[in-house]
């Protein structure tokens, strides 16, 4: 009887070391979601809900895969960060840079940007043709975004550190700063919202070596299962979605 009770306990033991095992399994393959507000690619709708064009292809993503989709919203230092640091974290919309290129796993592009230099229409005192021309004027750049690491790797001074896309308009308007960078519909867009008259807004310059391609990517320590599944789906997608077939990337 004394060995039966013990061989009854150790098998209870092992049972319960197996759920707990197993439960840790699932928990880990879990994908924590992360983005920013970036307009128009992520954005708060009238509605309250989270849409844009990048979220779209997000949320069709994870219908393929069955996955429950919880989008975390951040301030991009903290997304940038938690993707860079917690396992088994998706986050876009995120350029792909040189910079960056062993900082993640990367999944695949959401869209294409192009982006120019701006400034008031009455600063005709800016003159730049080169990126060089632009080290004088004061800049204000978004914390870890891709503009921010390119111009403090060039040794740039004058870079104001935001946490807001809006603030760097406001900031503009304001003559707190000389330029802005950003997209065509993301800077009109913007000036709308914050009732600011984009007609005194004018192009200086592309900036192509910014002009980048937006993706979502995995942290380091994701599960290879799970990227797997999404990159699956990704082909998935563009087999039969439009989202994807007209976003202008090159994969």
């Amino acid at each position: 009887m004394f060995f039966g009770c013990k061989g009854d306990l150790m098998i209870k033991i092992l049972l319960l070391l197996s759920i707990t095992i197993t439960s840790f399994r699932c928990y880990s393959e879990e994908l924590t979601v992360v983005t920013e507000i970036l307009f128009p690619y992520q954005f708060i709708e009238d509605s309250g809900k989270l849409g844009g064009h990048s979220v779209d292809i997000i949320r069709s993503l994870f219908e393929l895969t069955g996955d429950e989709l919880d989008i975390q919203v951040l301030p991009w230092s903290r997304a940038y960060r938690k993707a860079q640091f917690s396992p088994n974290t998706l986050i876009f919309s995120i350029s792909r840079t040189k910079l960056r290129e062993d900082l993640f796993i990367w999944g695949n592009c959401l869209v294409k940007e192009d982006i120019y230099v701006w400034r008031l229409k009455q600063r005709k005192d800016i003159v730049i043709q080169t990126i060089d021309d632009m080290r004088p004027y004061r800049m204000p750049l978004i914390r870890s975004s891709s503009p921010e690491q390119y111009f403090k790797s060039l040794g740039f001074k004058n870079i104001y550190t935001l946490n807001s896309q809006n603030q760097n308009i406001s900031m503009l308007f304001l003559d707190r700063v000389d330029i802005i960078l950003g997209t065509i519909d993301d800077v009109t867009i913007r000036a709308k919202q914050l009732n600011l008259s984009s007609e005194k807004l004018e192009r200086v310059m592309p900036v192509k070596e910014l002009n980048i391609e937006l993706y979502f990517a995995f942290s380091l320590g994701t599960s290879a299962n799970i990227v797997a599944k999404y990159q699956q789906a990704y082909k998935k997608l563009v087999s039969q979605n439009h989202l994807v077939k007209n976003n202008q990337c090159s994969d």
